[in-house]
């Protein structure tokens, strides 16, 4: 029997297109999803230039200034973005979940 393995899988992809403000460890931006779907409460890498420069947790997601659960490939969406990183316009967040194989 092979041991169980915890490993990361990438649920969506999305890029910053607008910072809005920021408070302490909470920012607000604004992006678009390039593929698959960005969901609340969950983790995310940060990369700038292919580089993954840390991490953080979705707090809240409005899709045309509603609250959202999910936000799907093709669409724009208002995150608060929980993370000790400054984001910055062009970054590239994506959405990832643990699963056991």
């Amino acid at each position: 029997r092979m041991p169980r393995v915890e490993v990361e899988k990438i649920t969506g992809q999305a890029r910053i297109l607008k910072c809005f403000s920021r408070q302490k460890d909470k920012q607000v931006v604004g992006g678009g999803v390039l593929s698959g779907s960005i969901f609340t409460r969950k983790k995310v890498k940060i990369l700038r230039q292919k580089n993954e420069i840390g991490m953080g947790e979705i707090m809240e997601l409005q899709e045309k200034k509603q609250k959202a659960r999910e936000v799907t490939e093709g669409n724009q969406f208002g995150a608060m973005i929980e993370s000790k990183i400054t984001i910055s316009e062009g970054d590239i967040i994506e959405s990832f979940e643990m699963v056991i194989e």
